[in-house]
């Protein structure tokens, strides 16, 4: 699974996703954000979201 798929989905489908990895906890409490982070690192990426462009552009835009 690459980031930009799990960006494409929704919030309750990344809680879906990140249940089927033990490792992640806390899952009913993180923000989108965080269960991509969480999800991508349970997947090996070495990467968070603050290191995807997609991500920070959007973090931009929406801070204005």
């Amino acid at each position: 699974m690459e980031w930009k798929d799990l960006e494409k989905m929704t919030v309750l489908k990344l809680r879906e996703e990140a249940l089927k990895y033990p490792e992640i906890v806390g899952v009913h409490g993180k923000n989108k954000e965080q269960l991509m982070d969480e999800i991508a690192k349970a997947l090996g990426h070495t990467e968070t979201s603050s290191r995807w462009p997609e991500t920070r552009a959007r973090r931009a835009r929406s801070s204005r």
